[in-house]
């Protein structure tokens, strides 16, 4: 399934604290709601299709780690399976950090 802008904005909108702060494990910090929901765009618009799957989760208070499994496809290739490790703290039950951890190594090696 191709996201389209409308499911960019859906996307996490009710559950994003407005001061959230994302990090892709390796780049910048995005900082905002609105900004992160742009990366997102751009991440979603890459891709033919996208699954996500939680394997496990553990929480403590406001943190939770989920160890997932993101399957993603580009136009006209195979479906990739990439882990993932995601930290989300929350404020007020929304998500106000959170970072993501895969191997870049891994990701090139199984998606392109």
């Amino acid at each position: 399934m191709r996201f389209s802008a409308l499911h960019c904005r859906l996307f996490g909108r009710p559950f994003l604290h407005p001061n959230i702060v994302f990090q892709n494990y390796g780049d910048a910090e995005v900082r905002g709601k609105d900004k992160v929901l742009d990366l997102w765009k751009r991440v979603f618009g890459m891709f033919e299709v996208i699954r996500f799957e939680t394997l496990h989760q553990a929480v403590n208070g406001d943190v939770i780690i989920a160890e997932q499994m993101h399957g993603l496809s580009l136009p006209g290739k195979s479906l990739a399976p990439i882990k993932n490790m995601a930290i989300y703290e929350l404020q007020a039950g929304k998500i106000a950090a959170w970072r993501d951890y895969y191997s870049d190594s891994a990701f090139n090696r199984t998606l392109l």
